[in-house]
């Protein structure tokens, strides 16, 4: 994991998307395109289980299970990132079979047919 850094705020709150939402093989592929380079873990320290958050850059977040938690800072907001990316898909219906890939120039898509936006790949 990253190194772990102050947050602009501070702020530890009930997150919107539970930890186990990570668990699926589908969701996990969709959440690494909001957040490439994530690496995630669980730890069980001292008897307190968390679900852990890092990136390179530095940005890190912490699910806390006991309390229902999670705490975030950096340059990134990793797990508001996952919020957004796992609503999105969650409208969109979950179907990664049904995936297509949109290149346009030097811009590549995924996105769902007949469902607005997508999610563009970096690289």
């Amino acid at each position: 994991m990253g190194r772990r850094t102050e947050g602009r705020d501070g702020a530890t709150r009930a997150p919107e998307t539970p930890p186990a939402a990570l668990d699926g093989a589908d969701t996990r592929f969709i959440l690494g395109l909001a957040v490439p380079g994530c690496s995630r873990f669980t730890s069980n320290e001292a008897g307190r289980r968390s679900t852990n958050l890092g990136h390179p850059d530095g940005s890190w977040a912490t699910f806390e299970h006991a309390t229902g938690t999670v705490a975030q800072g950096g340059p990134r907001r990793l797990w508001d990132a996952i919020n957004a990316i796992h609503r999105e898909w969650q409208a969109a219906g979950s179907a990664p079979h049904d995936l297509q890939l949109r290149i346009d120039g030097t811009r590549q898509t995924l996105y769902l047919p007949g469902k607005p936006g997508g999610w563009r790949l970096d690289g």
